[in-house]
């Protein structure tokens, strides 16, 4: 149990909050979700068992169907197998003549085919030149009409050259138009050939009706707006309303299996069953036709994701309850890292949280009190420190000194000599000068130069020396006698040994709101140990060094700006060290 508690401590209490919630909420959706599972998967197990039933019927009736007019279409010009009819004999004779053989043959014939096929109401012949004769069951004799013999269906059938040929109503009305054709109908045509020369003497139609595939859907459908259509697999629709299925989609569909398809935005349940000789069965149910069976369901689908809403809201405000007051704290503890020590805000609660929020603010408060005491204290020990610094040398001695190495040197046509007694007078002045510690870039740069041009006249050759700081800093201030250090630095260890010519690097750039110089060297480099342990040192954490330079320079840096102002120094051995003076970028003067 405990190691159970100290696993759940490694992670915030908004997330455990969360956690409990959402477990209680994915159990509710689950116990939801189930329900409406089985209850859909009920209803579902229904329809599919309806449709399989209902689309298995269609299409094996008008497998029947098609199948039976294939065989009708033969038989009436066959007598035998050697034999011919007088349909036949009629239709290959040129000329015809009178028309009485035809007359009785198909009384004979056709009536009698249409006896034994009761699902055909339709039968007869056509010449080539599209004059029909044709029996139907509104009475015993034949009857005349004119058939389209330049329409497709008609152009077809002759170009199948005997084989049957099975169209639609719709397509029908094109071939006869003297007819009334009924919507609920299936019509065949086949070319009468005759075999020498092979050619087509007529065509022979039949129409068989659909009323027996309708009356058993009405039967049988779950819901009155089901529909039915069937076609064959080449996408010519035989009954119904066309599904808009493509010719691939149809020959990929499996042979005997029930397939299903949702179709969102026609709001519509598709089922589709493939016989194996090519027809095909479509089952279209609105989504509004299993509205009223799934009542229960829908109710548990709207309300389930109220509750769990519910859940969720109730839990997003205990955890803001507990969350916000500890993130106030948590915001505070990061603001008095930037050393911002302002209370936090939390009128009106009386809970536990309020007591540790009071109790924080006074601690707060206290240590506020406790870093300014100690900062002033530490900033008065600095000040004092420089002091004793600058008091070490007298500068009047010093003046009047310098003065007279000076003027004896011009006695004695020393120039040199007296040159660089001035250049070192000009980095004394500047540098017990009691003006303050804040000057201009292009002063502190002017200094820099009459120190690097009096160590040039000491050094000769074997120092050279490059500045490169961009006018536009020029006008920025910055702390006074903060790059000779650096340079300096760089002169008395930064110089390769022997004759080689050293070259020191001055570079001044802003970046990100800062001012940088980086002053490098070619010189030996340091060793890793010995640039961390340098490091050590310029930070205060040993005393292992006597130079005072470096340190000195970053102290006064932190002392005026905090952190992370300062030096950096970074050393590569055989290639030489960069020292790099980091300090904000001012537009005006600073106390």
């Amino acid at each position: 149990m405990q190691r159970i508690v100290s696993r759940l401590r490694t992670t915030s209490i908004k997330r455990r909050l969360w956690s409990l919630m959402l477990l209680l909420s994915l159990m509710v959706a689950m116990l939801g979700g189930f329900i409406v599972y089985s209850s859909l998967n009920a209803a579902a197990g229904q329809l599919r068992q309806s449709g399989q039933q209902l689309l298995y019927s269609a299409v094996t009736q008008m497998e029947e169907i098609v199948s039976e007019a294939v065989s009708l279409t033969q038989y009436p010009v066959i007598a035998s197998t050697y034999s011919s009819t007088e349909i036949y004999n009629y239709l290959a004779t040129s000329p015809k003549g009178i028309y009485s053989p035809l007359y009785t043959a198909l009384q004979e014939e056709l009536f009698s085919e249409m006896v034994l096929h009761s699902r055909f109401d339709l039968l007869g012949v056509s010449d080539l030149n599209g004059l029909m004769l044709y029996c139907d069951t509104t009475g015993m004799a034949y009857k005349r009409t004119n058939c389209s013999f330049i329409s497709e269906v008609f152009q077809d059938a002759l170009a199948r050259k005997g084989a049957a040929r099975i169209f639609t109503a719709e397509e029908a009305r094109g071939l006869f138009p003297g007819l009334s054709l009924p919507e609920s109908s299936l019509y065949c045509a086949r070319a009468i050939m005759q075999l020498y020369p092979l050619s087509a003497v007529g065509v022979i139609f039949c129409r068989g009706q659909l009323t027996n595939i309708t009356e058993v859907f009405d039967a049988n459908r779950l819901f009155d707006t089901q529909q039915l259509s069937i076609l064959s697999d080449e996408g010519a629709l035989y009954y119904g309303s066309d599904p808009e299925l493509s010719t691939e989609e149809l020959s990929s569909l499996p042979v005997n299996q029930l397939i299903g398809r949702m179709d969102w935005a026609d709001q519509t349940v598709w089922q589709i069953f493939r016989l194996a000789d090519g027809y095909v069965a479509c089952l279209r149910t609105p989504f509004g036709s299993l509205y009223p069976h799934l009542k229960l369901q829908m109710v548990l689908t709207i309300l389930l994701p109220l509750v769990i809403a519910a859940v969720l809201f109730f839990a997003r405000m205990v955890t803001l309850s507990i969350q916000q007051p500890i993130d106030k704290l948590a915001e505070v503890c990061g603001r008095i890292f930037y050393e911002d020590f302002s209370p936090v805000e939390d009128a009106g609660a009386c809970d536990e949280m309020h007591r540790l929020i009071e109790a924080f603010n006074v601690m707060a408060n206290h240590i506020q009190t406790l870093i300014e005491e100690v900062y002033k204290r530490n900033l008065t020990l600095a000040q004092t420190e420089m002091q004793l610094v600058r008091s070490q040398i007298n500068p009047h001695f010093v003046y009047n000194t310098l003065e007279t190495i000076r003027a004896e040197a011009y006695l004695h046509e020393q120039y040199a000599i007296a040159d660089m007694t001035t250049l070192l007078g000009k980095t004394l002045r500047y540098g017990i000068s009691r003006q303050g510690d804040c000057v201009t870039v292009e002063t502190e740069l002017a200094h820099l130069q009459d120190y690097i041009t009096l160590q040039q006249m000491r050094l000769g050759k074997k120092l050279h020396v490059l500045i490169n700081v961009p006018e536009e800093l020029h006008e920025c201030y910055m702390i006074r006698l903060a790059l000779q250090p650096l340079v300096e630095n760089a002169i008395h260890h930064g110089l390769p040994a022997g004759e080689e010519t050293g070259l020191i690097r001055v570079l001044g750039y802003q970046e990100d709101g800062d001012l940088f110089f980086s002053v490098s060297d070619n010189g030996d480099g340091i060793a890793p140990e010995e640039l961390a342990h340098l490091q050590d040192y310029i930070a205060g954490s040993n005393s292992d060094y006597t130079s005072i330079g470096l340190r000195n320079t970053h102290c006064r840096l932190e002392l005026f700006f905090g952190k992370p102002y300062g030096l950096s120094i970074r050393s590569v051995p055989g290639r030489g060290t960069s020292v790099t003076l980091r300090m904000p970028l001012m537009h005006k003067p600073f106390a």
